[in-house]
């Protein structure tokens, strides 16, 4: 008897389970039309505020501004085609049990996406748990690289509860800007003069409309200049100090987007200016005296290896400092941050010129232990064993109990004087051809000018012009050649000489010109009468 009541209790549990999803299915199994005509009713054309989505979409959205705020980055507005996509992939999820962007039968996100009118310019993420807490710990740990990059403008969240198992199914649609945008300060000291903003538009958008809104709160429209080529501008005036953000907004192929939000800070610090933001300011400070100590431990594995020991540079350390300030900002050690310049864009503008370069990055809680870790990585140790390596920048940020690494290693490129350079090549060529040859301080000039201008032009020229120059200043020769080359170091220059030469023991006079780029590239001109 006992038996079969808990047999009959068991199938009542069950069936009443049943029905109880059967009637969450018909209530939240929305149609694409019933998702139209809910957002039509919710959402305004361009915003939306935070007490007209649910609880649960809430939550992830204050969670994703809190941390873009820790990162000096704006608020991502919400976009009512992003959310109607969300919403209705979400509800797809929860329909079929799985997290997945495509569903046999159904148009795609991709799809949805240009229906709902949204651009090219826009990246997806997905995610399934028990619980909305759940959710947003996968956003922090495995989406830092979507929701940090500060080309992102606009947000959609679409959040579903299945009760059978239970879980949230959420879709997060983020889109970002359309306009490539020249170089514009983002902070500046004092306030009362204009700016010129300048940008261009991806293909298929065009009336960009440019609005700024002032510390107070106000906003207003500017006038917009256009150029050929799809290029605009703008001129941004700023008469009061405080925490700015200029809009552009285009015309797409689907109807108004926005292109571009950029905040600018007018005589106070970011974080000063985030009076509205919930987070508070990282703590994160630079530690000069543990780089030094990481700077000896890396010539003490050299001296292990007999190798010259490197010299400690601070042009590279002010580089690597830029990224490790990145990387703890970030909460976490890569290479590549998004919003933040890689290794080589820092060299270039810094303005260094280096025949080679690397860098390791490392995080741990004292620089012993990320030192061991480097050492145990074969691709690290390569790096701080490198006998070519000759300078090393060293950078360590703190934020808490954490030391974020970064080691920037070089070999520079030393610069070389037109002067310089001419008299070792010709040192050189006398040398390996053991003979004796006059220069021609008139076919110096002329080859000079002729470097001057490959370096200019960043490629290498050709010899007519040459040919005239020498025609016009009647010099006498029986035979003449004229040979120009592009290297990065004299070695080089030298190697290159000897191969492409022909034979050089009849050589009588000689004309060199040799000029260096801001890059160090070296561009040589020789012409040799015989």
């Amino acid at each position: 008897m006992g038996k079969t009541v808990r047999l009959g209790i068991y199938f009542l549990i069950i069936t009443l389970g049943f029905f109880a999803a059967r009637i969450h299915d018909r209530s939240t199994s929305l149609t694409k039309r019933q998702l139209t005509c809910l957002t039509a009713k919710y959402y305004g054309p361009r915003e939306l505020s935070c007490a007209e989505i649910n609880r649960q979409e809430r939550a992830i959205y204050e969670k994703i501004n809190s941390l873009r705020a820790d990162r000096g980055l704006p608020s991502l507005k919400i976009s009512d085609a992003a959310m109607l996509v969300a919403r209705y992939h979400s509800n797809l999820m929860r329909r079929q049990g799985v997290g997945s962007f495509e569903f046999k039968g159904v148009s795609s996100i991709e799809q949805r996406k240009t229906n709902a009118g949204i651009g090219d310019n826009c990246f997806y993420a997905l995610y399934g748990n028990i619980s909305i807490r759940g959710v947003i710990k996968q956003i922090e740990s495995e989406d830092a690289s979507i929701y940090t990059n500060d080309e992102l403008t606009h947000i959609g969240i679409g959040v579903i509860r299945q009760w059978l198992p239970w879980r949230y199914w959420a879709t997060i649609v983020y889109i970002g800007r359309i306009a490539s945008v020249k170089k514009f300060p983002v902070y500046l000291s004092h306030e009362g003069f204009t700016e010129t903003l300048r940008w261009k538009l991806k293909e298929s958008y065009n009336n960009p409309v440019v609005e700024i809104t002032i510390p107070s709160g106000e906003s207003e429209q500017l006038p917009v200049h256009s150029f050929l080529g799809g290029f605009y501008s703008a001129e941004i005036p700023f008469r009061q100090k405080g925490k700015y953000i200029v809009e552009i907004l285009a015309k797409g192929p689907y109807g108004p987007e926005v292109a571009q939000i950029m905040p600018v800070y007018i005589g106070v610090e970011r974080e000063d200016a985030l009076v509205g933001s919930k987070s508070k300011p990282l703590d994160i400070h630079h530690e000069e005296d543990l780089e030094r100590a990481m700077f000896e431990l890396i010539n003490k594995e050299r001296q292990k290896y007999e190798i010259e020991p490197l010299q400690f540079n601070t042009r590279l350390c002010e580089i690597a400092r830029v990224h490790s300030y990145a990387m703890a900002k970030a909460g976490k050690a890569v290479h590549n941050l998004p919003g933040s310049p890689d290794l080589g864009q820092r060299v270039e503008d810094a303005h260094l010129k280096v025949l080679m370069r690397g860098e390791n990055v490392a995080f741990d809680s004292s620089i012993e232990k990320a030192h061991r870790g480097l050492m145990g990585s074969p691709a690290h140790r390569h790096l701080i064993v490198d006998p070519n390596f000759s300078d090393v920048g060293i950078a360590i940020v703190r934020r808490k109990n954490l030391l974020f690494i970064t080691e920037d290693f070089a070999r520079f490129i030393p610069d070389i004087s037109p002067l310089e350079g001419k008299r070792k090549l010709l040192r050189q060529m006398r040398e390996f051809t053991n003979a004796y040859f006059e220069e021609n301080i008139e076919l110096s000039s002329i080859a000079q000018e002729h470097s001057k201008k490959m370096a200019f032009s960043g490629r290498l020229l050709g010899v007519k012009g040459l040919q005239k120059e020498i025609g016009s200043h009647q010099i006498r020769y029986k035979q003449i050649y004229f040979f120009t080359i592009s290297a990065l170091t004299m070695e080089q220059i030298t190697e290159k000489v000897k191969d492409k030469l022909p034979s050089l023991n009849s050589i009588k006079e000689a004309g060199v010109g040799i000029q260096q780029d801001k890059q160090g590239i070296l561009w040589v001109t020789l012409i040799l009468i015989f």
